[in-house]
């Protein structure tokens, strides 16, 4: 009688699969692998959430779509410690290769400009009687540093309750549509009613206007709809509407300056989602100006910024994911602003500081987040 043939064996082992009350799903622990080693828990997908901050639940849905699943990647608008569920290819077109940006609505943006243009009027009547800047509070429970021996501070913002934070809405801009999206591959975003139903509708590129509408994508057929923060988190924990926004100006200003190919032709409501979104950055990272017949005049005092200016011309670094070891790298390295740069050299250097989401922040960019207000 002839031996059974040899099977095929791995050392690979599979993921434990939490359980998930929300979605009425029981744990599932795989059995041994081939050489009778027992599996365990793996540092991806599923096995991830054991890790997870507490305010990132492994049943919070795709921030974008709204869909549930084990296999949603974390992601940061900025380097900061908020994140989002995002569906794993999303993140990839998002955050490697900016086929879209995420900024607030309209409304959204015109309120969160009239709050920190407010709080920059009041900076510098405290700046013109004092002589000194004082901290921005745009953070919504972020970690400050004390100006003294670098303290970490937990701070809640004053500003937490307000709607253009409690109540943000959100846009969609897609900048390269049809690389989202090609060959007819349609995203699907999910709703859900107040008894828990789900339903469905379907969303392609549409060349009528370079958006994403809902199928076929022709002119009649509606936009993709606004995004609003629906998770139970609580409210220090709910994502801060400024670093969304500095992501999308990020993305915005790079993609205006491309060349190859060009930007494509945008409806006026989206360029004007983006013009909204670069004032708002201006004026996050504006600065107090020393004005005659002041004190800080008196004084003699100045906005210092440390080290050189940028070189006139340099690109901003970027992070690069394509290392062979899953790694993110930075290409190029930006100097801080130095005395008396400008809003652009400061912009520029924002833009460096807040770019690779997923990698960890060092003591440059805790101050320069600080310094912001977050």
């Amino acid at each position: 009688m002839s031996a059974m043939p040899q099977k095929l064996a791995t050392t690979r082992t599979f993921a434990k699969v939490p359980e998930v009350q929300a979605w009425g799903l029981c744990q599932l622990i795989p059995d041994a692998h081939s050489d009778g080693t027992p599996s365990i828990t793996s540092n991806h997908s599923a096995g991830d959430a054991a890790r997870r901050p507490s305010d990132l639940l492994l049943e919070e849905p795709c921030f974008i779509t709204g869909s549930c699943c084990f296999t949603h990647k974390r992601v940061q608008w900025v380097k900061s410690d908020k994140e989002n569920a995002v569906d794993r290819s999303l993140h990839v077109a998002f955050d490697k290769y900016a086929f879209f940006a995420v900024t607030g609505s309209r409304e959204t943006l015109t309120e969160l400009i009239d709050l920190v243009r407010a709080d920059n009027d009041n900076r510098q009547k405290h700046f013109n009687n004092s002589g000194h800047d004082r901290l921005r509070r745009l953070g919504v429970g972020h970690v400050l540093y004390d100006s003294i021996g670098y303290r970490k501070l937990t701070f809640t913002n004053f500003q937490l309750a307000h709607s253009a934070i409690t109540n943000a809405e959100y846009e969609l801009v897609a900048l390269r549509p049809f690389h989202m999206l090609p060959q007819g591959k349609l995203l699907v975003k999910y709703s859900r009613d107040a008894t828990g139903h789900v339903s469905h509708k379907l969303y392609t590129a549409s060349a009528v206007d370079n958006t994403l509408r809902e199928y076929p994508g022709s002119k009649s057929c509606p936009r993709f709809p606004k995004i609003s923060f629906d998770s139970p988190r609580p409210p220090a924990a709910r994502p801060n509407p400024f670093l969304v926004v500095l992501d999308a100006e990020i993305k915005f200003r790079r993609y205006l300056r491309q060349k190859c190919p060009p930007p494509l032709e945008l409806p006026t409501d989206v360029m004007d989602l983006m013009r909204l979104t670069t004032e708002l950055v201006e004026l996050i990272f504006w600065d107090p100006v020393v004005l005659p017949n002041t004190l800080a005049a008196q004084k003699g005092v100045k906005i210092v910024r440390q080290t050189s200016t940028i070189p006139r011309g340099t690109d901003i670094s970027y992070a690069d994911d394509d290392a062979q070891d899953g790694t993110a790298t930075f290409v190029d390295r930006v100097k801080k602003p130095g005395p008396g740069a400008t809003l652009e050299e400061r912009l520029e250097y924002g833009q460096y500081i807040c770019s690779g989401r997923d990698l960890s922040i060092d003591s440059d960019e805790e101050d320069k987040l600080a310094e912001l207000g977050f």
